[in-house]
């Protein structure tokens, strides 16, 4: 199967695009028809043997929504995540299968979906939640809406809405400005601001960068559904109307990220870029090195290499290192943040930081 190249995929032929945002290159644009999740049987049979395995909850999620309930499945993961037996990504991957799951379970309740909590494990249930009702309802958009707004009258008017949504838009479609303008049909007198959509949509293309299935967490059979031109992300990025631009550099960067954050941060800091795509990058990079440091030693490190940048990247590397912070904790297990924050010499970037997990 040909993979498709990550720009606009617009049509089912091959075309050249890019006058329209000043970047030139072959966009080779292919059915989704044929993609199928990588076969895992072996993992499967031998899984089956332990019902506390990742693999076994996931390929047995329904079973387990079905025979436990939405909230026995949620104790189920996250006492799998309290023993570290799944680490932050993994416990991310699960609830977001039992969201899936819950708004059939409830049969589209808005108000008893609500009631499980959204912020566990990144959101990811209510990602789910919101996938799913882009997969099934008749009415998507008057559904996320109703969704929205129930976990806003069950949380915080602040609850961020339409990651999940941007996650499914794009997962089925496998194109960016449609994925994008799906979102933007979400716009209303409440729904402003539809970043996390956005991001949703770029976090899936990562994914399918990366031969994942966004919604299982498992290898896509074949070559990578998506792959890069020789333009790097960021470059991709930049090329996208302003809007969306930093949604992207949030996500989409991470397809860079290798093993050590001084190499990754390289990636951030290379070209021309605009500053807000190196600071949504260096917020990225730092937030992928937060998480593994918060799961495997409780701490966060930061490099020299951090202290030697501009102030507007010194703290959008704060940004996304507290943002992990803030994760751990709303999933039950508070972090020390402030010896993170103290490792910044300067006064203000120190003022800065302690700010953050209060305003987040």
């Amino acid at each position: 199967m040909r993979r498709k190249s990550l720009a606009v995929l617009v049509t089912q032929r091959t075309i050249i695009f890019a006058l329209a945002f000043g970047v030139l290159f072959w966009v080779t644009v292919v059915s989704k028809q044929g993609q199928t999740v990588a076969p895992q049987d072996e993992l499967k049979s031998t899984s089956a043997l332990n019902h506390n395995t990742p693999i076994y909850v996931n390929y047995h999620i329904g079973e387990i929504v079905k025979r436990d309930g939405v909230d026995g499945a949620v104790a189920l993961v996250m006492g799998m995540f309290n023993r570290k037996v799944i680490d932050m990504g993994g416990c991310h991957t699960l609830l977001h299968l039992v969201g899936h799951q819950a708004y059939g379970y409830f049969r589209g309740d808005m108000d008893r979906l609500a009631r499980v909590d959204w912020r566990l494990c990144g959101g990811a249930y209510e990602h789910g939640v919101e996938a799913q009702i882009v997969d099934s309802s008749p009415d998507a958009i008057k559904d996320l809406r109703r969704f929205c707004e129930a976990m806003r009258r069950a949380s915080t008017p602040g609850t961020p809405c339409y990651h999940g949504a941007g996650h499914a838009f794009m997962g089925r479609s496998l194109d960016v400005l449609g994925s994008l303008q799906g979102c933007d049909n979400l716009i209303e007198p409440t729904a402003k601001d539809l970043s996390e959509c956005y991001k949703g949509v770029f976090s899936e293309s990562a994914f399918r960068i990366q031969g994942v299935d966004g919604d299982t967490g498992l290898p896509i059979s074949g070559s990578p559904p998506i792959a890069l031109t020789s333009t790097g992300p960021l470059d991709i990025c930049q090329s996208l109307p302003e809007k969306y631009q930093e949604s992207c550099g949030l996500q989409l960067s991470r397809v860079v990220a290798g093993s050590d954050i001084e190499n990754s941060l390289s990636e951030c800091l290379k070209g021309s870029y605009a500053i807000n795509l190196r600071a949504a990058c260096v917020q990225n990079m730092s937030a992928i090195f937060a998480q593994r440091g918060l799961f495997q030693a409780d701490i966060v490190l930061v490099p020299k290499v951090v202290h030697s940048l501009g102030s507007s990247l010194r703290r959008a590397y704060m940004r996304g290192a507290l943002g992990e912070f803030r994760a751990f904790e709303q999933s039950g297990h508070a972090k020390d943040w402030t010896v993170f924050c103290k490792s910044f010499p300067a006064p203000d970037d120190q003022a800065y930081c302690k700010e953050l997990p209060s305003t987040g």
